[in-house]
């Protein structure tokens, strides 16, 4: 898949070494965006793979995921997209928006703005509905799937 950083079923990716999935989002994060991944970005991603894992303990090992798909005609990318059935055994894909933050205050003017520290960003909210939203009207495979916005602030 070429136009995301990390493609596996569920099964492969909790029986991956954390430093192998981490070589392979660097790698390929180069690839997909012609650039390195800044540090912050690889914490991140260190930070989130335990997390993951003891996640999907509990869930299917056949479902596929998509981590950092970049969304057609943008730059954007999604953080996590996980492909299944949903329990009426229709097809569906949760969208999700990751998010590392161990306090967080919404900006008193702007309820569209989180803080965090002394940074400023656009709602989590926001971004997942902008995300499930391209994904549902924009995209080739969005009238064929059920899509659900999830975000999960693991920390």
């Amino acid at each position: 898949m070429n136009n995301c950083v990390y493609f596996s079923k569920v099964g492969e990716f909790i029986r991956e070494e954390d430093q192998t999935i981490l070589n392979q989002l660097c790698e390929n994060f180069k690839k997909l965006t012609g650039e390195e991944p800044d540090n912050g970005q690889i914490e991140a991603w260190k930070g989130m793979i335990p997390h993951l894992k003891k996640l999907f303990s509990s869930i299917n090992k056949d479902i596929y995921l998509v981590m950092e798909y970049k969304l057609p005609f943008s730059n954007r990318r999604i953080d996590l997209l996980l492909f299944g059935k949903d329990s009426n055994d229709k097809n569906t894909i949760l969208v999700f928006e990751l998010k590392g933050w161990s306090q967080v205050e919404i900006d008193n003017k702007n309820s569209n703005i989180v803080k965090v520290g002394q940074n400023e960003y656009l709602h989590p909210e926001l971004q997942l509905l902008s995300y499930s939203s391209a994904i549902k009207y924009y995209h080739s495979c969005g009238n064929d799937f059920s899509v659900v916005g999830v975000i999960w602030a693991y920390n």
